[in-house]
């Protein structure tokens, strides 16, 4: 290359070194010049949808005049930095992305938004409710649907419950654990704030122990007339109380000192408002049993499971006639059926 080539090339290049290079104001002091929310919104990471209600029964109230309970979805932001989220959509159908576009509005490092899906807004942004709160354009459905946040370009979907949720119920709330490993239900919502309990694969206390049938042994072994214990006859039954079908595998049924047993068939599924009955031939039940339903994925589900509207993880059942009440008759079977006012029996000879 001839030196008048050389002497442009260099002029060239130092014109572009230039043109990025803060200039001096008339003060002496430096100007930068930097775009701030845009790299934010390119740069600083997914936003998440960690947790929403679609059935809100007695929850919180939004805030129009007059309130409502609503449903709500809430937004977090795991970065250490600012998210502007004007452009950004929230959607309820996977054919139409940019459904409800949020307003000029900014999530914090750290922060959770609320978001009302109240159906109030009338077109395709967003509205402010009187307080403050955003409200969408579209509510959610409680037998599930598709859910997703989306990027400003309306087709890069940043967070999403696809292709739908399951099913929901009244006042349980539905999404992430706080390490974000895990999806399940919430029986005490949390909107606006992390969540501090672990989901739950069902909603806690749609699971009833409604029926239970064991059959005793008869007289003294070795004596005339005695009657061994038939397990074949023995059975638990569990009611789903709720509108939405729940998925038995992996679930068991614990028979307290014995290790706990698995519900079969596993790919058992109870639908709305069924009955699955579980039979335990290795295990018959027998006096003083006592029952517990545990999560697949739990040693103990969530802790509580609900025998009709009464808070408790076992239902104690006996034989009437067994200590320390006295001897009745032969008993070579019982039921007992969990009502909603209370128990009821019913002696089978």
């Amino acid at each position: 290359m001839d030196k008048q080539l050389q002497g442009k090339a260099r002029a060239k290049r130092a014109g572009r070194r230039q043109a990025t290079r803060p200039r001096p104001n008339a003060g002496g002091r430096r100007l930068r010049l930097e775009q701030l929310e845009q790299r934010a919104l390119l740069d600083a990471g997914p936003l998440l949808i960690t947790e929403f209600l679609a059935r809100n029964d007695s929850g919180i109230y939004d805030d129009w005049n007059p309130p409502r309970r609503q449903d709500w979805i809430e937004i977090y932001n795991p970065t250490q930095e600012a998210i502007g989220l004007d452009g950004w959509y929230l959607t309820d159908s996977a054919s139409d992305l940019r459904k409800c576009r949020f307003p000029a509005v900014a999530l914090g490092p750290g922060e959770y938004l609320l978001v009302f899906a109240s159906g109030r807004a009338s077109g395709s942004t967003m509205v402010f409710g009187p307080g403050g709160r955003l409200h969408t354009n579209f509510a959610l459905a409680t037998e599930g649907e598709f859910l997703a946040l989306v990027r400003p370009d309306g087709a890069t979907i940043a967070s999403s419950f696809a292709p739908q949720y399951p099913p929901q119920v009244a006042d349980v709330s539905y999404g992430w654990s706080m390490d974000f490993a895990t999806q399940g239900y919430f029986s005490l919502p949390t909107p606006g704030t992390g969540n501090t309990d672990e989901p739950m694969t069902v909603p806690r206390g749609q699971v009833l122990i409604n029926e239970i049938m064991f059959n005793t042994a008869r007289g003294t072994p070795g004596s005339v007339g005695f009657e061994p214990e038939r397990t074949a006859l023995e059975f638990v039954e569990l009611y789903n109380k709720e509108s939405i079908p729940l998925n038995l595998q992996g679930w068991q049924l614990d028979r307290w000192w014995f290790a706990a047993e698995p519900v079969k068939p596993v790919s058992s599924i109870t639908s709305a408002g069924g009955i699955a009955t579980v039979t335990l031939p290795a295990h018959g039940y027998s006096s003083g049993d006592s029952v517990l339903i545990t999560g697949a994925a739990q040693t103990e589900y969530n802790g509580v499971f609900a025998i009709s509207n009464v808070t408790a993880n076992t239902f104690q059942y006996a034989v009437p006639g067994s200590p320390p009440s006295p001897a009745t008759g032969a008993i070579t079977a019982q039921r007992h059926v969990r009502m909603l006012a209370g128990i009821t029996r019913e002696n089978l000879v």
